[in-house]
């Protein structure tokens, strides 16, 4: 591949997981607004909210994103790999202090698993859609500038 041809695909590349970005947001905003209710629990507690911030996740989803078009683009996956350690030892902690919530600030089971099952459900699609997106984005810009030039 020559340079102009590299750089088309870069840019392509970044297009892609770009718009494929928009789409998965909208598979997330799916799963929140279509999740199921818990009845008199949920209204003994309030509506359960999930503390994280948008901004944070749109980054996060980027990163992602462009992780795995760079690691595909190198032709090291095991740079995925590596994230995905990470990702996991990260959220390992965090699924541990959702479960493990002090009975007195959230005394129901049914609630602390269904949060639980909830933030892990949509941790797993909203990953595996990014890692996906950047490595399917790779190999679209990959064919387009081959076709382009």
């Amino acid at each position: 591949m020559t340079d102009t041809q590299k750089g088309v695909a870069i840019f392509l590349g970044v297009l892609f997981a770009f718009i494929s970005g928009l789409i998965i947001a909208n598979i997330l905003d799916e799963i929140n607004k279509n999740r199921p209710t818990l009845g008199e629990e949920e209204n003994e507690y309030g509506k359960i909210k999930i503390p994280c911030s948008e901004l944070a996740d749109n980054w996060l989803g980027w990163t992602e994103r462009l992780l795995s078009f760079t690691a595909a683009w190198l032709g090291q996956y095991v740079i995925i790999g590596g994230w995905l350690t990470f990702k996991i030892a990260a959220k390992w902690e965090n699924w541990k202090n959702i479960i493990q919530i002090n009975k007195r600030d959230m005394p129901s089971i049914k609630v602390r698993r269904y949060l639980g099952a909830y933030v892990y459900t949509r941790f797993l699609i909203g990953t595996g859609l990014n890692i996906l997106s950047g490595i399917i984005s790779f190999k679209l810009a990959s064919y387009c500038a081959r076709l382009i030039y």
